[in-house]
């Protein structure tokens, strides 16, 4: 996504821009699974693209201002937080299935685990993970209330067992979801807030705004959530 409205799909493997697509409307967050794109723009509307860039589908005149999104890898599901502090869940043809509450402020921040069975979300300082399987039930809703600012950031480790998040705080911490309030805590990570975050086997990547892209070796501090 760029800032003058246009969508720019590029190819990995070949570092090269594949497609660019005008969407006349600033885009306000994205969420892309396997074979699809899905784009949330601020003037409350939802667009679906395939991967070459073609539009598959919309919706238009939403009741909420989207913030985040997030889509399922098998792209039969996508999930929208908005000001409203609710998530929305859509199905694939973009119809509204359900809404989910449970955050005390806008839904800042949505990630699928990488098994697709639990979904976390962040907003106003807390951290909530839903069962995704059954219903959006609740795993940990309001228990995790450790950050001093919004959630900006959440990576699942490839396994789904563990969770980062990170904030305006300038903090991360990790999580064993199945263990309540088993964390550990990197305080003062990145000076004006954490970006973005990635799990490798041994380290966890984590970008901020204050422009550094910082390796943490986290092999230590999982040990300790056994």
């Amino acid at each position: 996504l760029r800032r003058h409205d246009t969508l720019r799909i590029s190819h990995i493997s070949s570092r090269r821009s594949t497609a660019a697509v005008p969407l006349g409307r600033q885009p306000a967050a994205a969420g892309s699974g396997t074979f699809a794109l899905l784009i949330a723009c601020s003037d409350r509307s939802l667009s679906l693209y395939d991967h070459a860039g073609a539009l598959l589908n919309s919706r238009q005149n939403l009741s909420y201002a989207p913030v985040s999104a997030a889509a399922a890898a098998d792209d039969a599901q996508y999930c929208v937080g908005g000001d409203d502090r609710l998530i929305h869940v859509y199905a694939a043809d973009l119809e509204e299935v359900r809404t989910v509450a449970g955050h005390t402020g806008p839904v800042s921040v949505l990630e699928y685990s990488p098994d697709g069975t639990l979904l976390a979300s962040g907003g106003n300082r807390e951290v909530c993970v839903w069962n995704v399987t059954e219903g959006f039930g609740p795993v940990v809703v309001g228990k995790w209330p450790f950050h001093t600012m919004p959630i900006t950031a959440l990576a699942w480790k490839g396994d789904s067992t563990h969770l980062a998040s990170g904030g305006m705080d300038g903090n991360i911490i990790l999580w064993n979801w199945k263990v309540d309030n088993r964390r550990v805590r990197y305080d003062f990570a990145h000076r004006d807030g954490v970006a973005g975050m990635v799990w490798g086997d041994r380290e966890l990547v984590s970008t901020g705004l204050d422009g550094c892209m910082n390796i943490w070796d986290v092999t230590d501090d999982l040990i300790k959530f056994n």
